[in-house]
């Protein structure tokens, strides 16, 4: 199977648009992972949920 000019340029294009959308997509991947919203929310559920245990072993 040959490679000529269009097919090429049709595999260089499709290249071009992966290359594009990932760049376009991983930095809002990157972003998200390390949220502070939700290490925030994490260690106040935490406390939360300690602070009715320790209630509970009381009684």
């Amino acid at each position: 199977m040959k490679i000529n000019g269009v097919r090429a340029m049709l595999v260089v294009s499709l290249l071009i648009i992966l290359l594009y959308i990932l760049g376009l997509f991983l930095p809002i991947i990157n972003n998200t992972k390390n949220s502070k919203i939700f290490t925030d929310n994490l260690t106040r559920y935490t406390k939360l949920i300690k602070s009715q245990l320790n209630t509970t072993q009381l009684k």
